[in-house]
């Protein structure tokens, strides 16, 4: 099958361009996007992703406002075209690669949304994260993130919010390659020993650049990923959206879980340059927001399940209501405070810790921090 694109010089095989180079049921190509206010009052999250072996194609929009998360979620069938970003009433628009991106939810239901991206720093591009489970990628796939500012508007029920007048900011992440997704039937032996999982991404933003890293962990800490960079801000690098970030060498993290949960209550990072001293950030966790609300870890609604030819479902709930160690309320976005000397700035903590962790004190599959669990 061709498409308009074929006519470029953009192949990476030989197959035409809409042809995956993996036959994976997991192979993924996603769109996340989130927004936020510095005072920690409001969340905005949006996900977009498409599945081209299973011929599926989601997308979802969460809201936290007022102690009140809303959510709104789409499921259809994948479009042969697939730069075709729209799904029911949700729409993305590339208005202009590594600048500027549109999300309009045309939607009477308890959302809707006509928001506008723009960057303001450079795209940075993590390590290939990959990972296996004997010799079968468990994650083979590459991320991109970007940190900008939000215009436009947000309707939650019937509260009307401007973007811009609330300095809404935050980051979008573009990622793509082969994760667990869909629906987990059918997949052979059972893996041996327990699940285990640890992940920290933090992408944190200063008014004269931004930080981004992530970790990720087995059960002994040992490190099996890890990025830490200074991101800077477009117009310190010649305006060029896809200059190269400054990598630094190495990082470390320090977490006071808050106990009973796998969550923070405050954390650390440290990062670690290639010569010269470590510098020290801190983070104050604002809002504690669950990503179920986009469908992750959702066992009727996660990423890449067919649910027809096109199907909506609503949620609308209390996250403080929700049980913190329940398997679907494990993976947070924390909206943070940073310090890092004399700046202080906001991004997101994200966290997934399943299984066990030692140097964070954590055990069993879901258990949540004792009282002096942290390091």
């Amino acid at each position: 099958m061709l498409h308009p694109f074929d006519d470029f010089p953009v192949h990476g095989g030989s197959q035409p361009v809409l042809h995956p180079t993996t036959a994976s049921p997991n192979l993924y190509d996603r769109y996340f996007f989130d927004a936020y206010d510095a005072a920690g009052s409001l969340y905005v999250g949006v996900a977009f992703g498409v599945y081209a072996n299973r011929g599926v194609v989601d997308g979802a929009v969460t809201v936290l406002h007022e102690g009140t998360q809303h959510s709104v979620l789409f499921s259809g069938r994948c479009p042969d075209d697939r730069t075709t970003l729209t799904l029911g009433p949700l729409r993305l628009e590339i208005v202009e690669s590594f600048r500027r991106i549109r999300i309009v939810l045309d939607d009477d239901g308890p959302l809707a949304a006509d928001l506008t991206f723009e960057a303001t720093t450079v795209a940075v591009t993590e390590p290939r994260f990959l990972q296996s489970r004997g010799t079968v990628p468990v994650f083979d796939y590459t991320r991109v993130t970007q940190f900008g500012r939000w215009s436009g508007h947000l309707r939650v029920e019937d509260v009307h919010l401007d973007a811009a007048a609330l300095g809404l900011t935050g980051c979008r992440d573009r990622s793509w390659g082969v994760r667990p997704i869909g629906e987990r039937a059918g997949r052979g032996a059972p893996q041996r020993g327990r699940p285990q999982f640890f992940w920290l991404w933090a992408p944190l933003r200063f008014d004269d650049l931004a930080v981004h890293v992530d970790a990720n962990e087995d059960a002994a800490g040992r490190r099996l990923h890890e990025f830490a960079a200074l991101v800077p801000n477009l117009a310190d690098r010649a305006d060029d959206p896809t200059a190269p970030a400054d990598v630094w060498r190495s990082l470390d993290h320090e977490i006071e879980w808050e106990p009973g949960t796998r969550r923070a209550r405050r954390a650390s990072v440290v990062l670690h340059p290639w010569s010269g001293s470590p510098e020290r950030i801190d983070l104050e966790v604002l809002l504690t927001v669950p990503l179920v609300g986009l469908g992750y870890g959702h066992p009727e609604w996660g990423h890449g399940i067919w649910h027809g030819e096109f199907e909506r479902t609503t949620w609308r709930w209390r996250p403080t209501d929700l049980d913190p160690v329940a398997s679907t309320s494990l993976h947070v976005h924390q909206l943070v405070r940073a310090r890092w000397g004399e700046r202080t700035g906001t991004g997101v903590l994200e966290l997934l810790a399943i299984g066990d962790h030692a140097p964070s004190g954590l055990s069993g599959l879901f258990d949540g921090a004792g009282p002096t669990a942290g390091r």
